[in-house]
């Protein structure tokens, strides 16, 4: 017996979801929140999770490219920009998808959200701590950093959290 493969007839997809996109302010990002909508016609359930998720990559690395023509003051134009983008752009020309919509939120703390690879990690550890917690661990990594030849980093790390500029205002 031949088992037939069922095409769908389609309909809307819908899909959200957020990156960090870079801004042309060094180091910062904007925290990015998409909806994408997709009609997508005759195909089965994994090949619409392809479609999907081809779209998803084009539409972060499209937004990506353009986001750092805009410093995080520009926000709303950024954002206009960035959704006209994506209604503009050919990363839907698919011949299986009818229809499309898309759209662009740009959030961040104050507007400003730290775009450094890798340092996202050790800056939420600290944010989920209690000060006097936190303070305890700043200076036991900056100790480390110290023991291992490195007073610029433990002054990286220690600078931002210390008087008025320091992340999360407490």
């Amino acid at each position: 017996m031949r088992r037939r493969r069922f095409l769908g007839r389609g309909g809307p997809v819908a899909d959200e979801f957020q990156a960090r996109i870079p801004s042309a302010d060094a180091d910062l990002c904007f925290h990015a929140y998409f909806r994408v909508v997709l009609d997508i016609v005759g195909v089965d359930a994994p090949e619409r999770v392809r479609i999907g998720a081809r779209v998803r990559r084009d539409v972060l690395r499209a937004t990506a490219a353009a986001g750092r023509a805009f410093t995080l003051a520009e926000r709303g134009v950024a954002e206009a920009e960035l959704t006209c983008l994506l209604l503009d752009h050919d990363l839907f020309d698919h011949p299986r998808v009818r229809d499309f919509t898309a759209e662009v939120r740009l959030v961040g703390a104050d507007g400003e959200a730290p775009c450094r690879e890798g340092g996202g990690a050790v800056e939420e550890f600290l944010h989920g701590l209690a000060p006097a917690q936190r303070s305890a661990v700043l200076e036991d990594l900056a100790a480390l950093m110290r023991r291992f030849d490195r007073p610029d980093l433990a002054e990286r790390l220690v600078r931002p959290w210390s008087g008025r500029g320091r992340p999360g205002g407490d």
